[in-house]
């Protein structure tokens, strides 16, 4: 670049001279570099340089943690800086064309600064805000729990705390089922049934007594038939007819005292355990098993089990 001039409000070193330069000549570039050498100051001077030449310029990251050029972490003087620069940034937003940045996102990082002052209630104030659809809530819960800010603080954790756990058990629900899908489809059926086996585990752990029936029984029992399936495409018959039985008995542990409700589940506290759910699986966990083993593409084998399952349990019963 010709007549290059450098426009900085900050000291400029060689290196830093060289990426403001390389900006000139490049449309993308990474800078890497050790606590200490820099960057920050980099990014200030680029900025300034950038707007010093009719450009626009929007700051993102996370300022949860902000080094100084000594490796201290959360200076104070930089995180008030943070505040600065993302409340600018909010007002270039019509220029941005990233989905992942927009103004929550950039609020929840100047509300991160605010907490890391001390300034608590104040972050919290901006969390609350902007808790669209929830997206704040552990966020929010975490730091009334763990800081004294009024007498009732802890107790003002328990709805953002109980609702950000049930957005884990909802989110997980749904990630582990489309990466079961995902891998089904790719034939990868091993990694398949590992995904609903890990949601299995969890959603068993949940439970507060295992032989009561809970709502997410229903959820279970058609997730064992499933690693059935897969077990079979994967030529592992032996473990066939023990996922059956594993989702037979959550079937009919649900349907024998079926609950829309959130109880016999931890860590749902307070009014929680009077709230409802909803699911799209059908009446019964039995029917959703049924329905999944008689799809067009299963094995008959599996609904051969099914009913030897079931027959060996009513005859028992029946005893």
């Amino acid at each position: 670049v010709s007549n290059f001039f450098p426009v900085t409000p900050l000291s400029l070193s060689d290196s830093q001279q060289d990426v403001i330069r390389n900006i000139e000549e490049n449309d993308f570039l990474a800078v890497y570099g050790p606590p200490g050498t820099g960057k920050s100051q980099t990014i200030v001077n680029v900025a300034a340089h950038l707007i010093a030449n009719g450009k626009t310029v929007l700051v993102d990251g996370d300022p949860a943690i902000v080094i100084n050029e000594d490796g201290e972490l959360n200076n104070e003087k930089y995180l008030y800086r943070c505040i600065e620069l993302l409340e600018r940034s909010i007002l270039l937003l019509s220029q941005n064309t990233d989905p992942k940045v927009g103004e929550v996102s950039i609020q929840n990082d100047i509300a991160q600064c605010y907490i890391a002052l001390g300034k608590t209630q104040k972050g919290i104030e901006l969390l609350k805000k902007y808790n669209v659809s929830g997206v704040h809530n552990a966020l929010i819960a975490i730091a009334l729990a763990s800081n004294d800010i009024t007498e009732f603080a802890s107790e003002d954790a328990v709805p953002f705390m109980v609702d950000a756990f049930v957005s884990i058990l909802t989110d997980s629900l749904r990630t582990m089922i489309a990466y079961a899908n995902y891998f089904y489809k790719k034939e990868d059926y091993f990694s398949a049934r590992e995904a609903l086996l890990w949601l299995i585990d969890l959603l068993e752990r949940v439970k507060i007594d295992e032989s009561s029936s809970c709502f997410v029984d229903k959820v279970i029992a058609p997730a064992y038939s499933d690693c059935a399936n897969f077990s079979l495409l994967l030529g592992e018959t032996d473990k066939v007819e023990s996922y059956m039985r594993r989702a037979y008995k959550a079937a009919m542990l649900f349907d024998s005292a079926p609950t829309i409700k959130m109880e016999n589940i931890k860590f749902c506290i307070g009014n929680m355990q009077n709230a409802t759910t909803y699911d799209e699986i059908g009446e019964s966990a039995s029917a959703a098993v049924v329905k999944l083993i008689t799809q067009e593409n299963r094995n008959e084998q599996l609904l051969s089990i099914w009913k030897k399952i079931a027959a060996e349990e009513s005859y028992g019963g029946a005893k």
